[in-house]
């Protein structure tokens, strides 16, 4: 999505328009065409959201969402400013209408997808602590949604994924452990899929990365490979694919996999050092692990040929220590 068509979006979200109802189906195509990668479109769904009701808090969420998305895809952080700003107008949206109305739980369900989108931004740009701060406000917000309307079934992805993030807390408090629970999140976010719910690719995409980061090495290879065959050329099913098959020392395929990265990557960001270099580590990683010094230290050089850009990549710095680490400097 360029830069002129992402900064008319954010304008026209500012001014609004008039106001009649939305249906659910916009909001699906929304993430349809996310997660084909079309941003464009995406952006545009959201501007006809948006000139439908300026008190409306689900613009400006779905703008969030396609904001972090396009990040991720390109790397490009300098865009973190309108992801907060986006994130900040959701909230003080939803606010509005629950002081009107406590028990508004369309406007509530937003709150709490927002926070949840917030932190984890956050946890990518790793600040850990902040994340964890603003994970905290999530379930609340999102169980509330729920009791006041038991057919809000998206409630179960942010509930997941807030149950996902406590499980793995003692990353991020220093060893102090937050209860939570790997498999009550994978069940809640599986409500979702089984329910349908708006947000039931996003959920789809959650799981396999749920899978691969619990060992279940088959589980996620068959999670993402039932995501290509709906969303081709996915780059984030292609990483979480990969990143499975080096956990499960299937080195040749991580090769594989990696080339399709690295030229989908071009094709789409060239200018994407985030995920270029992330790319070339872990396939450093598998020729080593395929008994082939020689080619890792050529990957490994190429993340190493970066170490200028360190302060702007995100990542970069970790990636840059990796490298070392295999290069023996």
């Amino acid at each position: 999505m360029p830069r002129s068509s992402i900064a008319a979006l954010l304008a026209f979200l500012l001014t609004g328009a008039a106001t009649r109802p939305v249906a659910l189906l916009e909001h699906r195509r929304i993430v349809e065409q996310s997660y084909h990668q079309r941003y464009d479109s995406a952006g545009q769904l959201v501007q006809e959201l948006a000139s439908r009701d300026a008190t409306d808090p689900g613009a400006e969420f779905w703008l969030a969402t396609l904001l972090q998305l396009l990040i991720y895809d390109s790397g490009d952080a300098s865009l973190s400013d309108s992801f907060y700003s986006v994130c900040s107008r959701a909230e003080q949206l939803s606010r509005q209408r629950l002081r009107q109305d406590p028990s508004d739980a369309p406007a509530r369900f937003y709150l709490g997808m927002t926070l949840l989108t917030r932190a984890r931004y956050q946890a990518w740009l790793g600040q850990t602590g902040a994340a964890l701060r603003t994970m905290l406000g999530v379930a609340p917000e999102l169980r509330r949604a729920l009791a006041d309307d038991s057919s809000l079934v998206d409630v179960w992805l942010g509930l997941g994924m807030a149950e996902y993030f406590r499980s793995l807390s003692s990353r991020y408090t220093l060893g102090i452990p937050v209860l939570g629970s790997r498999r009550t999140a994978r069940q809640m976010v599986r409500r979702v899929v089984d329910g349908r719910g708006v947000f039931e690719i996003a959920a789809r995409f959650s799981l396999a990365f749920m899978m691969k980061e619990d060992g279940d090495h088959a589980g996620a290879e068959s999670a993402c490979l039932g995501l290509l065959r709906n969303y081709p050329d996915n780059r984030s099913a292609l990483r979480t694919l990969r990143d499975n098959y080096l956990q499960a020392g299937r080195y040749a395929q991580v090769v594989k996999v990696g080339r399709k990265v690295d030229g989908l990557i071009r094709a789409s960001f060239p200018g994407n050092l985030y995920g270029l270099t992330e790319n070339w580590l872990v396939t450093a990683k598998a020729w080593q692990g395929l008994g082939r010094p020689d080619s890792a230290r050529v990957y490994a050089d190429s993340v190493l040929a970066y170490e200028s850009r360190a302060e702007d990549v995100p990542w970069l710095r970790v990636y840059l220590g990796q490298a070392r680490r295999i290069t023996g400097r």
